[in-house]
């Protein structure tokens, strides 16, 4: 449950999930198999949990247009 009780602003809302929970890999909250813990945090922590590196979105690229490519066979 995420504290309503927040500074006005811009406030950054970091989502932990579960080792092996898809959305870990697709980046999209739609493919969340998990029940992820939400934490109000400041831009600076909030960058650093979700910077990638270039190999890691490299990957992630290519897992996408593999998707996109299985996708259009069916």
């Amino acid at each position: 449950m995420i504290d309503l009780n927040i500074r006005p602003g811009l406030n950054f809302i970091l989502m932990s999930h579960d080792d092996g929970c898809p959305a870990l890999e697709t980046q999209r909250a739609s493919d969340c198999t998990c029940n992820p813990i939400s934490e109000i945090t400041t831009q600076r922590r909030f960058m650093s949990a979700v910077q990638q590196t270039r190999q890691q979105r490299r990957k992630a690229a290519r897992e996408a247009q593999k998707a996109i490519r299985k996708a259009g066979r069916k």
